[in-house]
């Protein structure tokens, strides 16, 4: 059975310069049965090194929950030892470095948890397997190094499509947390191409367009509503001021 089974070439070539070699994938899948049913342990030691780091801990409360990131990390690892990698598994990695773009975790976490996790995942299997835990290990640090190199690449494009489209990127954002529609955001983003808009404008027209639609939605009280509009016209001041529009 071939380990690397990735169509593209340019990521194959990425893979042969990174080490990650059919005979380092034909050892992990050698060991699979061993090293799978550690995961469990690895995870639990990983996540008490990031709870020791307060802007990471406050940044799992503000996006997710404990349970279903140990949860995640579980079977990202199970991936990582099954010694397969295809399209599918790219194309996962690739869309962590998404999500990690848009919850702003910095990547120098990112890259530490790494380091963290080589060296608990050593501690792990160096009992179990005394005498080939270095080469295993080597093996897995080639895997987690494309990986990381996937997930950089997905961040930086991230992060570069927010720099070149900041008002879609806010649009989009408050879209997630405010519940906007399609339609609000269309409604919204038809002005965005004119130098000559107004700000006042764009907002009376929304404001009438974005009540009508929540009049009958008495979750948001007149004092919310406000709040509300208050804080999407000042972004709009915001970002276009820097464009040099206003």
């Amino acid at each position: 059975m071939k380990h690397i089974q990735v169509t593209d070439q340019k990521r194959l070539q990425q893979l042969s310069y990174t080490g990650v070699t059919e005979e380092k994938l034909q050892s992990i899948y050698n060991h699979r049965d061993v090293l799978q049913p550690l995961v469990k342990g690895i995870v639990e030691d990983l996540y008490k090194e990031i709870l020791s780091i307060p802007s990471l801990r406050k940044l799992i409360e503000e996006h997710s929950t404990l349970k279903r990131l140990k949860k995640t990390q579980i079977t990202y690892l199970n991936e990582c030892f099954a010694g397969i990698v295809d399209d599918a598994y790219i194309e996962k990695r690739y869309n962590i470095g998404k999500v990690h773009s848009e919850i702003g975790l910095d990547l120098k976490w990112y890259l530490a948890t790494y380091t963290k996790y080589v060296e608990i995942i050593y501690k792990h299997i160096s009992p179990v397997f005394p005498n080939e835990a270095i080469n295993i290990l080597l093996a897995i640090h080639a895997l987690f190094s494309f990986d990381m190199q996937l997930t950089i690449e997905a961040y930086e494009m991230a992060e570069i499509e927010k720099a070149a489209h900041p008002l879609r990127y806010e649009l989009h954002k408050l879209q997630k947390v405010n519940g906007f529609t399609e339609q609000d955001l269309q409604h919204l983003d038809q002005f965005s191409g004119y130098i000559s808009f107004r700000v006042d404008a764009i907002m009376e027209a929304f404001r009438q367009s974005f009540s009508e639609r929540l009049w009958e939605d008495y979750s948001y009280s007149f004092f919310e509503r406000e709040k509300f509009f208050h804080y999407v016209k000042k972004l709009f001041i915001t970002i276009f001021s820097r464009k040099n529009l206003l």
